[in-house]
């Protein structure tokens, strides 16, 4: 069933030494998840398009931007290079786990407002997707 529902809020969290720590939130968010196919065609294809089967990169790239609380944290695994084990959660109870690095992280502020910070992680291996659960 199709349905129209508001955007959620996403949760990025990490563990760290076994426990499992909140990383950020995001208020303004995107995730896009890719797949990069092997286009194997050639004059014996008989002018098909055909794929490598099991070849190709697939990836998930996470971009957004929120209120900083603790804005240390998110530089340091940065600066770090660290592969973050990481767990996206959004509003509607989907999760995506997997190891990620954050590619970029930026922070802004006005004299009057708070710290927002941006971010944009990148998966390093496989990810996986949990759904909702139904209840």
């Amino acid at each position: 069933m199709n349905e129209a529902r508001k955007g959620g809020l996403f949760s990025i969290y990490t563990l760290d030494g076994g426990d499992l720590r909140l990383l950020c939130g995001l208020q303004s968010t995107s995730l896009t998840i890719n797949a990069e196919s092997v286009d194997t065609t050639d004059n014996c294809s008989n002018q098909w398009r055909e794929m490598l089967e099991g070849a190709g990169v697939r990836s998930l790239s996470i971009a957004g931007s929120g209120i900083s609380r603790n804005f240390s944290n998110i530089l340091a695994a940065h600066v770090q290079n660290q592969q973050l084990y990481t767990l996206v959660t959004n509003a509607v109870g989907q999760v995506y786990a997997g190891f990620c690095h954050i590619s970029s992280v930026g922070l802004s502020g006005a004299h009057n407002g708070a710290d927002l910070f941006d971010i944009a992680l990148e998966s390093t291996s496989r990810v996986q997707y949990i759904p909702p659960n139904p209840s």
